[in-house]
This record gives C-alpha cells, structure tokens and sequence, in this order.
C-alpha cells in the first residue's frame, strides 16, 4: 500500500533516491492536458479520444522495453501519423512534441507533500538524488520550473546510464554520486516494480507513494 510523505521514516538515512513522474508532481493529469494541447496540431487526422488512448499505449509499450529513446514523444507522434499516410509526418510530429512539451513544463506543479518531504531532507542535510528513466534534460526542465533545484543535489537518468529502472546500474550510479552505502539510502517512487523491487534488488530500502490528482 502507498505511504503519504509525512509517515517516511529518516532515521539513519544518509541519501535518498527519488523518483519524479507521478511522485513528485501529478504525472497523469498533466500528460492528459499537455496531449490535449499537442493534439491540436494533428486533430484533422484523429480524433482527441483515439489519439490519447493510442499515444499512451504506445508509450507504455516502448517504456517496457527498457530504451531511452523508446520514451521520445516525437518517435511516437512521428509513427502514429506515418500509420495514417500524413504527409511530411515528421514536421507535424516535431510540431506536435514542442507544443506537448511547452504546456507539459509551462503548468507543471510540485506535490505539496512531496515539497514537505524535501523541505526535510535539505534541513536535515540528507542529499537527494532524482532516478529517472526519462531524459535529464526533460527532467531537468521540470525540476526548474517546480523550483525545486535547491532540493536536488544530483540527478541520475536513463540517457546517462542507457538503461531504465529496476535495471540495477541506475541505483548504483545514484548511491555513486551520492557516496553512499546501499543501507543507508532509501528509494521513493510510485512505481512498485521499476522503484520499489528495483531499489530492493540493489538493497536499498523502497518507500511506495502516491502523490494526489492536480486539477489545476
């Protein structure tokens, strides 16, 4: 069962490994508004229901086979309109990604749980490091914009170790950058298999959470 930020334990903890999407910030509610916006783009060629359902399908499949580049929203965009024969499907698919990307970054809000949890750790100087599979400069891009910089000392994503979670490399290099021994860190993420049975494979003790649905 998910844990609310408030009742983690830091006792003893020397770092923490976090993850971002849907832990940090409402992932879903975001990427349903962003693709609503990016849809607009390619509406002539699908409706909004058929584009989002086919959109997060394709998404969930690519992201199962563990490849950074299978998480590109322009590679998805790109096959989706080459499937329906749009001509020049590539420009539209650039054109597409850049506007999903621009809402997506430009609405993004912090959890206020998830602010509350950092705002511990910082002053308890206990180090944070983001374990993401997606890009680090996506991710970076959110973390900006939520203000939250000054929280997170490092970052470790799946384009700097070329593979996604629960792969053990990506927990290994976060207790690398965070100098620490794996029982002495503790992993947070939403996910129970990529966050909490990945961290337990590296040793690392897994908190599961779930962060609430944004409306704004």
């Amino acid at each position: 069962m998910p844990l609310k930020f408030p009742l983690i334990d830091l006792s003893g903890v020397k770092g923490i490994l976090i993850d971002l999407d849907n832990t940090l910030y409402d992932f879903s509610g975001m990427n349903r508004r962003a693709s609503r916006k990016a849809h607009k783009h390619i509406r002539k060629y699908i409706d909004f229901e058929s584009f989002f359902s086919q959109y997060t399908s394709l998404l969930k499949k690519n992201m199962e086979k563990g490849r950074p580049s299978d998480h590109s929203r322009f590679q998805i965009f790109r096959q989706m309109l080459e499937e329906r024969n749009v001509p020049q499907a590539w420009a539209l698919a650039e054109k597409t990604e850049s506007s999903f990307w621009d809402y997506f970054i430009g609405h993004i809000r912090p959890d206020k749980e998830a602010l509350a949890f950092l705002k511990k750790a910082k002053e308890n100087n206990i180090p944070v490091c983001l374990v993401s599979d997606m890009f680090g400069n996506i991710q970076a891009k959110k973390l900006q914009k939520m203000k939250l910089e000054k929280y997170i000392d490092f970052i470790v994503t799946n384009d700097e170790v070329f593979c996604d979670k629960p792969h053990p490399e990506i927990f290994r290099k976060a207790l690398e950058k965070l100098k620490i021994q794996p029982e002495k860190a503790i992993m947070v993420g939403d996910n129970p298999i990529k966050d909490i049975q990945g961290a337990a494979a590296a040793s690392i003790k897994g908190y599961l959470v779930e962060v609430l649905p944004n409306k704004n």
